[in-house]
């Protein structure tokens, strides 16, 4: 840029950063044997892909190459790939290939260029005297500017480095470590901004210029990679640098020249040493990057510099003093210190004003150097030697003396301006200049035909290199000695020798219409190669006679080139006459021939015109039907013809010939169904058509009907034909059903209303529909199917949907003691459409907050499941004697659920002692389990105790369990621990008293029965007997809720449930208050059928050889209750009944090695029974339960007083046991014995009276059963 045009920019331009590569190769005067260092890093290249293309694309193009993306230098897109090892530059080849892929290199190793001479007149400052500092100091030192070094690290402890240096940064390591591992980068920095005026060893070129040190090396013999240089580079220019020194050799590497584009665009510039290795390097100039070579003394380039066309500078590098790594210094050579000087020179333009562009620098840093070699810029020193005062002058607008500013001028004078040439044109120039032109160079729209450094200035420029007819721009530019430039234009034609070229129309082949013929020929049209469009006329454009044409298109330019172009026509006559022969003709028989007029025929040619046809036969005619041709030849030999029948008749016999209508299936309208048969035809061989009639012609039925067609002719002749007519009905009814269902859930199954659904069929008339689902149904969402089906089988379907609000209910009431934590738990009748469930409730009582209790009123909250709680602490305020109090939980309006029966829930506060409560759980080889193998692994009962005093210890005595059952675990343990091998199968009773050690001390002593069955179950993966979407095989034959069902046949989660009957969970479940747990009854469980069901026989394999003289229509079931909350307890049970209640039912209890006995009623003890329906039973609170066993109702509830009359295991231990159900008396003729199945109670034993008249056996069953209750208050003492 001429001087004259930077000074007009100098005051607008923005913050400049320069970053330098100095790089050489490392020798010295002594060369010794160097280690082979590889190349470049093994199985890495480095991949720049095109700005746009998505990581998707990337990875595909990487894929074929064994290539994935390790790391990326993300200010510049560059990606660090890894590759198989050995197969680097074969990669690098393939992805140059590829244009999506803006290039790829090998991610080479750097080596250090240190050339030492130790000669001691190279440990002199010459260098600074030779660029001018002393005078340049004068106007500028550095300040404000940040030189970023990116070498081996600097030894910031340096006397002359001292204060000198910023924050830095290992790029390799990515950390803050940049202590010098090799001496390297602290001779670079001394050589950019040494301390000065500090008394100590050396002055530098920017003293007061800043150094940030970069590592990119962690190798002790300082090579580093292309990528380490990137990533230094764009770190510098992220974090302030404004100058950045890297010595190492790295123009030539695309990945540094992205590098030093980004640092560019940011306002930054880049410089790089030529090299030392003595060589013309092919290395192509830099737009981003000042490329410096070295130079001595006495200002010639050394002879070790690299030199070419990349050369921007040349700097001295021999004998350059400057601080070492150990505290001392060095002299230094080598274009790595070349490089610097010429960094520290831009350091010092920039701080003399640092709004100069990059473009600007560059230009004052080539305007003011010092011209050496062959004028002009050149391969050796490129523009010359940097002068640092010269710099700084241009720089601040005071030139320096002897700098030749004047641009040289320069005309082109041959062709002359506007000129029309073609092919190979010969352009003169002219220059001249105040000192020297160094050369011209001319240019053809912006490209270079040649450069000529001799006057006169001739080039030689091919104009076919151009379009015809384009103007072309001829710039000439002359350079002068001082590198000032001068330019000139003219604009030349290039001449249009080309004609246009004709897309004319596809040849035509049409047939004749007429004599003349008109033709659509199509458009032809004529691009040309300046004109673009121009018109085409045709020679001929018809109407045309029959034969071949020629049309000839023609278009010419503005220039006078024609073109012309051929379209061939041909008109044919292939169309023959039209020929109409007169009307058939039908005569009787005259003898055995006879002639008929035949009439005359015409025929008519579109070419020739009307044309008189021949005939052939002409008569006379024999009887029969005859074919009589009629022919007409127009003139190009196309023949027409056309036929007529003769026929002669004998006298008439035949009957007519009748073709019937289609047969036709039609969809039914209704019963009967109108139907459009069609129309027969009848021909007569005399009397030609005649009149077919039906039979019938509907409406038809569904089904087949054969329709019957007849037909006369005139002699009385008649024919029939017959149709089929079928009417099918494949529409399916119209199905209305009920509106969806919202209510609220009665007990864990609820029967439901589903209303009336109506379906009309158009045949079948009125249907019935039927639902998939009748109930009853659990809580949640249901999906019921409705179908109606019409009589032939079409069936409509609709869905109804319901939502069954479950039943809330507080767990039953518990006593705790003071100073307990309590926990007040809810249970749904099962999953709520909704959620969550949200149960509000009051507190009350006579106890007191906060002195007894710190419960509040408050919210359950269920998100999800079944159950959830609220937890309180009762108060031990130290008081003795205190009676019992109460705190008490009611129920409110839950959200997403219906309160259920147990809405109440009472906590009793006392201070004496309570007995424990113990629950018995069994697993084998640590899998629940109520029934137990041989060889299935270690059986261990485990004992969990529930105790109201939270202080109390307690005591396990399990002495009095079966003696066949021997403990490995002692029996004074919570665990009981059996080997099942040595035990036949059957069932063992295991025993054990817990005691506390509270005042007085109290004990309970419960049972369990171990069932032992010589093998397990084989189970499918195929199978699922509980229906709950398990397989058999995943769900085992565990317990896990340790109700005696087997996992793989139980469905129900709710431990207060319990199916009466094998594999049902959908109706007919027992059921207890919220909170127990139901499980099944030693009977039960022995017979392995995983249901409450028994039956007589069942229950007599007990010993006691007690039979029944009742029957049990409604079922026996055997279960157990645990999960009272306290000792004696009176819970409630409801079972379902598998048959209405009879007339005197009366309700039975078996009490194993006793016998039967009947159901005792008192204050803790009671019986009701209440309609239910659908095998579903109304919750054990529910109102509707009504005292005695009525007949007809199917459901039964209990209330069992534990360790009362009704228990058969006849202890208050919290576990109430009870094989019993409602029996009568047999039918007439009908044995007792088998019948499963359970009365109205009152009084003192739940017996009812016969109906009618008194059965004596009856009468002998009432007195034996109140008998047995009398005996059975006497042994208990509990009995009321």
């Amino acid at each position: 840029m001429a001087f004259t045009n930077l000074s007009r920019t100098l005051n607008s331009i923005g913050f400049i950063a320069v970053v330098v590569f100095a790089s050489a190769l490392l020798t010295s005067v002594v060369f010794s044997a160097q280690i082979p260092h590889e190349k470049f890093v093994k199985g890495e290249v480095l991949v720049k892909p095109r700005a746009g293309l998505g990581k998707g694309r990337f990875r595909d193009i990487l894929g074929p190459q064994g290539g994935e993306s390790m790391d990326v230098i993300t200010a510049i897109g560059v990606h660090v790939i890894s590759v198989p090892e050995h197969a680097e530059e074969k990669v690098v080849a393939a992805l140059s290939k590829n244009p999506n892929i803006e290039f790829a290199e090998l991610n080479r190793y750097h080596e250090l260029a240190d050339y030492t001479p130790n000669d001691p007149q190279f440990a002199d400052a010459w260098h600074l005297q030779t660029m001018n500092l002393p005078a340049a100091w004068e106007l500028a030192r550095g300040s404000g500017v940040t030189v970023a070094v990116l070498d081996t690290g600097v030894n910031s402890a340096h006397e002359d480095l001292s204060g000198k240096l910023v924050a830095g940064r290992n790029v390799v390591s990515n950390n803050s470590d940049t202590a010098d591992i090799h001496g390297h980068g602290t001779k670079v920095a001394g050589v950019v901004g040494a301390v000065m005026d500090n008394g100590l060893g050396v002055a530098s070129i920017a003293p007061d210029a800043m150094i940030m040190p970069i590592r990119i090396t962690n190798s002790g013999d300082g090579w580093a990679t292309t990528s380490a240089m990137a990533n230094g580079i764009t770190w510098a220019s992220d974090n302030g640098a404004r100058v950045a020194n890297i010595s190492y050799e790295a123009t030539s590497s695309s990945t540094v020249r992205n590098a030093a584009d980004y640092m560019r665009s940011r306002g930054g510039m880049v410089v790089s040493s030529a090299g030392n290795e003595a060589s013309l390097r092919s290395t192509a100039d830099s737009a981003s990057i000042i490329t410096v070579s070295a130079t001595g003394k006495t200002d010639v380039i050394a002879g070790w510099s690299n030199y070419g066309a990349f050369v921007d500078v040349a700097a001295p590098g021999v004998g350059l003093k400057t601080t070492a790594m150990g505290g001392g210094y060095a002299s230094v050579s080598g274009t790595s210190f070349s490089a610097p000087a010429t960094a520290a020179t831009i350091a010092m333009i920039m701080s003399v004003d640092s709004s100069l562009t990059p473009v600007e620098i560059e230009t004052i840093l080539e305007d003011s150097a010092v011209d050496l070699g062959d004028p002009g810029r050149d391969e050796r020193y490129g523009h010359g030697r940097v002068d640092t005062l010269a710099a700084v002058q241009l720089a601040g607008g005071q030139p320096s003396p002897g700098v030749d500013l004047v641009s040289p001028t320069v005309a082109i004078t041959s062709p002359a301006n506007n000129s029309v040439i073609s092919g190979a044109v010969n352009v003169d120039a002219s220059a001249a200049d105040n000192v020297a032109v160094s050369h011209v160079r001319l240019y053809a729209d912006g490209t270079l035909v040649g450069t000529d450094y001799t006057s006169p200035y001739r080039f030689s420029w091919d104009a076919d290199s151009a379009s015809e007819g384009e103007t072309v721009v001829l710039r000439a530019v002359a350079t002068d000695t001082g590198g000032n430039t001068g330019e000139t234009t003219i604009s030349v034609l290039v001449a249009d020798s080309t004609p246009p070229v004709i897309s004319r129309p596809s040849n035509r082949t049409v047939e004749a219409t007429g004599p003349l013929t008109a033709v659509a020929l199509g458009s032809a049209t004529a691009i040309d190669n300046v004109d673009g469009t121009v018109p085409v006329t045709a020679d001929n454009t018809g109407p045309f006679a029959v034969g071949a044409h020629q049309v000839v298109w023609t278009a010419s330019d503005s220039s006078g080139n024609t073109a012309t172009a051929v379209q061939s026509v041909t008109v044919r006559d292939t169309t023959a006459p039209v020929v109409n022969a007169p009307a058939n003709r039908t005569v009787e028989a005259g003898g055995d021939l006879t002639s008929v007029s035949l009439g005359q025929g015409t025929a008519t040619d579109s070419v020739d015109g009307v044309i008189v046809p021949t005939v052939s036969p002409a008569g006379p005619f024999a009887p029969g039907t005859h074919v009589v041709t009629w022919r007409a030849t127009d003139s190009a030999g196309n023949t027409g013809t056309d036929t007529q029948l003769v026929t002669v008749t004998q006298p008439d016999s035949s009957p007519p010939q009748i073709t019937p209508p289609p047969n036709v299936s039609v969809e039914a309208t209704g019963r009967t169904t109108a139907v459009n048969i069609g129309q027969a035809v009848a021909v007569d061989d005399v009397d030609g058509t005649v009149t077919a009639t039906p039979d019938n012609d509907g409406p038809f039925p569904v089904g087949v009907t054969i329709v019957t067609w007849s037909a006369s002719d005139a002699e009385g002749n008649s024919a029939t034909a017959t149709q089929r007519v079928t009417v099918f009905d494949r529409t399916p009814p119209q199905l209305e059903i009920p509106g969806d269902i919202t209510t609220g859930a009665t007990g864990v199954l609820t029967a439901v209303d589903l209303g009336e659904a109506s379906a009309y069929d158009r045949v079948s008339g009125n249907v019935t529909p039927v639902p998939d689902n009748s109930g009853p149904f659990a809580s949640g969402w249901h999906e019921i199917t409705w179908t109606a089906t019409d009589t032939a089988g079409n069936s409509s379907r609709a869905v109804q949907y319901m939502k069954v609000l479950p039943q809330a209910d507080f767990f039953i009431d518990q006593t705790v003691s003071e100073g307990s934590e309590v926990s007040v738990s809810v249970v749904l009748s099962g999953p709520a459409p909704d959620y969550p469930v949200v149960i509000p409730y009051r507190v009350t009582g006579s106890a007191d907050n906060p002195y007894d209790h710190d419960a509040t009123d408050g919210s359950i909250v269920i998100g999800s499941g079944v159950t959830g709680s609220a937890s309180f602490r009762t108060v031990d305020d130290g008081f003795n004697g205190e009676a019992p109090n109460t705190v008490v939980f009611d129920m409110l309006a839950p959200d997403n659920a219906v309160a259920g029966s147990s809405d109440r829930h009472v906590v009793t506060i006392v201070e004496e002692n309570v007995a424990p409560l113990v629950e018995l759980d069994v697993t084998q080889s640590g899998v629940l389990t109520r029934t137990v193998y041989p060889y299935e692994g270690t059986v261990v009962v485990s004992a969990s105790v529930r105790d109201p005093n939270p202080g109390d210890g307690h005591t396990f005595d399990w002495s009095l369990s079966d003696n066949r059952l021997v403990s490995a675990s002692g029996t004074a343990g919570f665990d009981f621990s059996v080997d099942p091998r040595y035990l036949l199968p059957g069932q063992y009773t295991l025993s054990v008293m817990v005691s506390d050690n509270g005042v007085p001390a109290e004990s309970v002593t419960v049972e369990l029965v171990l069932n032992v069955v010589q093998s397990p179950p084989v189970l499918s993966a195929r199978d699922d007997q509980d229906q709950d979407g398990i397989s058999d095989a995943a769900e085992g034959d565990g317990d896990q809720d340790q109700d005696g069902v087997p996992d793989y046949l139980d469905s129900i989660d709710n431990p207060a449930i319990l199916q009466a009957l094998p594999g049902v969970s959908g109706h007919h479940l027992l059921g207890a208050d919220a909170g127990l747990r139901l499980g099944l009854g030693a009977t039960a469980l022995s017979k392995g059928a995983g249901s409450a069901l028994v039956d007589m026989q069942d229950l007599g394999n007990d010993g006691s050889g007690s039979q029944d003289s009742l029957v049990y229509p409604g079922g026996l079931f055997d279960f157990v209750i645990t999960g009272l909350s306290e000792q004696g307890q009176s819970v409630r049970v409801v079972l379902p009944q598998l048959a209405p209640l009879a007339n005197n039912a009366v309700y039975r209890k078996f009490i194993p090695g006793r016998g039967w006995q009947g159901f005792v009623t008192d204050g803790s003890n009671s019986i009701a029974s209440a309609a239910g329906s659908d095998g579903a039973c109304p919750a054990p609170g529910a109102p509707v339960w009504r005292n005695g066993l009525r007949s007809g109702d199917n459901c039964i509830r209990l209330t069992i007083e534990d360790g009362g009359p009704n228990d058969a295991d006849g202890l208050r231990n919290g576990v109430i046991r009870d094989p019993g159900g409602a029996g009568s008396l047999p039918a007439a003729g009908t044995g007792s014995g088998d019948a499963a199945g359970g009365g109205s109670g009152g009084g003192g034993c739940a017996l009812g009276g016969p109906g009618g008249a008194a059965d004596p056996l009856w009468l002998l069953m009432l007195i034996l059963s109140a008998a047995g209750c009398l005996k059975s208050r006497r042994r208990s003492p509990s009995a009321g």
